[in-house]
């Protein structure tokens, strides 16, 4: 037995033809050749993508590279689910644990094509960013000519202003609290909604 180690224009080829040639014992005087094809599987790629930055509503959309393979799979470290994990290209639907912890790694793994065993991975990391929260408080009541200090409060974002369905003005409305001056308008009118929106980071 003998073995052969290919080399590098041989990979590169993906194919090498080895010739055996049996030289006679006397009283012969003829020898005799024989070739084989050997042909060389390359090995499986794969590339899961580039980390994403998503709210926490949103899905993510996967586009995974595999050569080479023979299958690829799709698998979590969390608890969202794919809509196809054996499809390089697919979505991803975050869960309950994954957006508590603020983020998931997701795995994209590719199968070797026969002979070749084994297989390859690769990781991306979702960043699940958690949606603004925004409280105004309860309604309230203020006598006419008066005016109406508002306090809210936020969450998952620093970012905030008031609103109002009436023609009055906030002395500053992008602070939690403040105080609200209600117009003529607003008077007659006998009631305003004051709407504070936090505004999601960036």
């Amino acid at each position: 037995d003998a073995q052969y180690t290919p080399g590098n224009n041989d990979l590169a080829s993906e194919e090498v033809y080895l010739q055996l040639t049996a030289f006679p014992a006397a009283p012969c005087l003829e020898s005799h050749t024989d070739s084989m094809l050997v042909t060389f599987s390359p090995l499986p790629e794969v590339f899961a993508g580039y980390d994403q930055t998503l709210c926490e509503t949103e899905n993510a959309t996967l586009s995974g590279y595999a050569a080479n393979t023979v299958s690829v799979l799709w698998t979590t470290q969390g608890d969202g689910t794919f809509e196809d994990p054996q499809a390089a290209n697919t979505t991803y639907f975050p869960g309950s644990q994954d957006i508590s912890s603020e983020s998931v790694v997701l795995t994209f793994t590719g199968n070797a094509n026969a002979p070749c065993t084994g297989s390859v991975d690769d990781e991306i990391t979702l960043y699940l960013i958690p949606q603004p929260g925004a409280f105004a408080g309860d309604d309230g009541e203020t006598c006419v000519n008066d005016v109406f200090m508002v306090n809210g409060t936020i969450s998952n974002t620093s970012t905030s202003h008031w609103s109002t369905s009436g023609t009055g003005v906030f002395e500053d409305p992008s602070l939690l609290t403040t105080t609200y001056i209600p117009s003529e308008e607003d008077y007659s009118a006998g009631a305003v909604t004051l709407t504070l929106t936090a505004e999601a980071n960036t």
